[in-house]
């Protein structure tokens, strides 16, 4: 098949909304949208992915981390937990700010003493052991029965 026989990018995207338009109810005001988006997603199809520049953090990546807090590469605070701060103060979820700084999946976003703690709280208190309990048997209900019939009334002649 040579180039001129190649579709064009409008004759796929067309296609591919046509074929969508069957399947799908979808608003008119969403028309526009939907023929924008696989236009584009078909036009970046075969070109390397566009690599997120990092951004530059406010204290160097190896100082950050350590064992009795975390600072955050954002603004330089120093705490012992990173996730909820980064999300009300910067918006940023742990995977974003991860990919933000080119960080490792297992960078942590707990201080290690803060972490030991905890752990070492679960173990006294023995949470997250099975303790071997006896079943309780249940209460045994008594079962209702049925209301006896009342004693039927004698039949009163009318007119008599």
């Amino acid at each position: 098949m040579s180039d001129d026989d190649a579709p064009s990018l409008a004759e796929l995207t067309t296609r591919i909304v046509t074929a969508y338009f069957r399947s799908h109810d979808l608003a008119a005001a969403d028309v526009g949208r939907l023929v924008t988006t696989v236009g584009t997603e078909l036009g970046s199809l075969g070109r390397p992915p566009e690599q997120p520049a990092t951004a530059e953090p406010a204290v160097p990546i190896e100082d950050s981390v350590r064992r009795d807090g975390l600072v955050c590469l954002v603004c330089g605070r120093r705490m012992k937990t990173l996730r909820r701060h980064l999300l009300s103060a910067h918006g940023l979820t742990a995977g974003d700010y991860r990919e933000r700084y080119a960080l490792d999946r297992d960078y942590p976003m707990v201080a290690a003493a803060s972490s030991a703690r905890r752990a070492e709280i679960a173990r006294r208190t023995g949470l997250g052991l099975r303790t071997a309990v006896e079943p309780v048997p249940a209460p045994a209900v008594p079962v209702p029965q049925a209301p006896e019939p009342a004693p039927e009334q004698p039949k009163r002649r009318l007119g008599v």
